[in-house]
């Protein structure tokens, strides 16, 4: 079942649950752009040309470059992903002398790192099982659930977090993203999942202005934290031992 755009965004929006994701440090956005001119001479007085960056990004990391950008500031930094046959790494590169000044690994997705290919299910939705829970399972879409998580985009922007608000989210199930209301219905209580959901899962084509682009592959670390107790209700089963 796939919501509409103003029952996903109340979903999220109602507990300050959507936030735009912050500006890119390395980005000076009350400049106006360069002279293609000064852009071109800064970069012929390196020592080390871009091309020649990318080759020793290469040899060093042991794979192929496949991005590379100019880092502003002195001295002038190539940053490049390179890409072997079992990671991705970021360098970058002196343009001064060609040495390279960092080498991280970079995990395939933001949060828990997680190996293998993950479960997949019929309308799309992906998942890993990072811990298995040993409570109750909600009952029906309309259980309100308490849920801590984190969610990036697939660039690895952070765009919202439960966590930083200092609260779970708490909410019926059928109050949230058709991708959250699927994994939810078959976790149990203190159990962790690694969630990738399709755009057809999440906000679809419209997006968020500011938070969301549109089309959008959304990646979640959530924990189903506590079932709420509906009023008059029994208390739930104890688990299995």
């Amino acid at each position: 079942m796939r919501f509409t755009l103003p029952i996903l965004c109340t979903a999220l929006l109602a507990a300050g649950a959507l936030v735009a994701p912050p500006p890119d440090q390395g980005v000076d956005y009350a400049a106006l752009p360069p002279e293609p001119s000064l852009v071109h001479d800064s970069l012929a007085k390196q020592p080390t040309s871009l091309t020649r960056a990318c080759e020793l990004a290469e040899k060093a990391a042991g794979g192929l470059a496949n991005l590379a950008r100019v880092l502003p500031g002195e001295p002038a930094l190539a940053r490049i992903e390179v890409y072997t046959a079992s990671e991705h790494r970021t360098l970058e590169v002196r343009l001064a002398d060609g040495t390279i000044a960092s080498d991280k690994p970079v995990p395939r997705f933001p949060g828990v790192e997680v190996k293998g290919e993950p479960k997949t299910t019929p309308s799309g939705l992906q998942y890993w099982e990072l811990r298995e829970g040993n409570g109750e399972t909600p009952s029906s879409p309309a259980t309100v659930v308490r849920v801590h998580y984190t969610g990036w985009l697939n660039d690895g922007t952070e765009f919202d977090s439960s966590h930083k608000k200092g609260a779970p989210l708490e909410r019926a199930c059928n109050r949230l993203m058709a991708g959250w209301t699927e994994a939810l219905l078959t976790m149990k209580v203190g159990g962790q999942r690694k969630l990738i959901v399709p755009p057809s899962l999440a906000y679809g084509k419209q997006g968020y202005p500011g938070a969301i682009p549109p089309n959008a592959t959304l990646i979640f670390d959530m924990e189903l934290v506590e079932i709420v107790p509906t009023p008059g209700a029994p208390p739930p089963k104890p688990p299995p031992k």
